[in-house]
């Protein structure tokens, strides 16, 4: 109950999630007959619209409204009314406004300040766009993609898969803009639990003047750019491979279905066949790439042995000089 004086207590119903009372309540409170209110709904029914002034109740949303206010005990409706008059703040104020008495308009504002307030719902939040390409969050979250399939024994696909399927999508180009913000830090979440990687031990110092030297620090250059360009293409891989799967969906079937079968089950073979060379494709890409890194992991390992060896011959086979007599 809303009280609003001394001698007024309101049920606090609403309709909608929208607070309104009925013809009854507000005659009490404005200190009229019930018989007025509705003698100047009807003198004035084009002043008024529904679902803005006011809610008329009958058949099923009477019953569940009567079932609801009764187990509440908030308002008495009787058991033979076969419509119900609901009035909204506006159609207070409209009434208000007829009845022109400073009783009505006192009662009204106290109504506005109070009882109208109680029950209204907060406004829903807008949703979250879905992301754009473009957007520099799509662009973080595959930066840290790529970061993760560089720190983890993980192929970017299968990174990307474990994303879609946290956030319950077939594509990250279904994900609002909220969700690759989480998407973020859930990838971030998955690097700072990979396992701790040993600090590597310190290189030794290697002479100046070794043929080697250049050699080995151009490899670690050209590992760096390449790492960047695997990342980018395994991203681009896998969304021209998801942009092909989904425009081919359906065609082997189709162009199957105008060759008469030789043996029964010998379409599904071949289809299964056909759509497998997307996946070969893809997987000798990726295949190729990680060869190629490993080459240039290889040959950078083999100079740096060498001038090891080089500098351990040197040291090694140097007179010892002996101190003079």
């Amino acid at each position: 109950m809303s009280q609003l004086s001394s001698s007024v207590s309101l049920p606090q119903i609403a309709h909608r999630g929208v607070p309104v009372v009925t013809t009854e309540t507000l005659a009490q409170a404005y200190e009229v007959d019930a018989v007025s209110i509705r003698k100047n709904f009807s003198c004035n029914k084009a002043r008024f619209t529904e679902g803005k002034h006011y809610y008329t109740l009958s058949g099923n949303d009477l019953r569940e409204f009567k079932n609801r206010v009764t187990e509440s005990n908030s308002v008495q409706i009787g058991k033979n009314s076969r419509s119900l008059t609901l009035w909204t703040e506006r159609g207070a104020a409209r009434h208000a406004k007829m009845l022109n008495s400073d009783r009505a308009w006192d009662m009204f504002e106290l109504l506005e300040e109070t009882f109208f307030r109680i029950a209204r719902p907060e406004p829903a939040p807008a949703p979250s766009p879905i992301s754009k390409r473009t957007d520099p969050e799509r662009k973080a979250l595959t930066a840290i993609i790529n970061t993760w399939v560089g720190m983890a024994p993980i192929h970017y696909a299968s990174a990307r898969a474990q994303v879609n399927a946290h956030f319950g999508v077939t594509s990250v180009d279904a994900l609002t803009v909220a969700q690759v913000k989480e998407a973020i830090q859930w990838v971030q979440a998955k690097i700072d639990a990979l396992p701790a990687v040993p600090a590597p031990a310190p290189a030794p110092t290697l002479p100046a003047s070794n043929v080697y030297h250049d050699r080995v620090k151009e490899l670690e250059r050209l590992e760096a750019k390449f790492m960047e360009f695997a990342g980018e293409t395994r991203s681009r891989l896998s969304e021209l491979n998801a942009e092909y799967i989904r425009l081919n969906q359906g065609a082997y079937a189709a162009m199957l279905g105008m060759i008469p079968a030789i043996q029964p089950g010998s379409k599904d073979r071949l289809i299964d066949a056909l759509a497998s060379q997307s996946y070969d494709a893809y997987n000798w890409i990726d295949a190729g790439l990680s060869r190629m890194r490993l080459a240039i992991v290889s040959a950078r390992a083999a100079f740096i042995a060498a001038i090891l060896a080089s500098y351990s011959f040197v040291t090694t086979s140097s007179p010892r000089q002996t101190p003079a007599p």
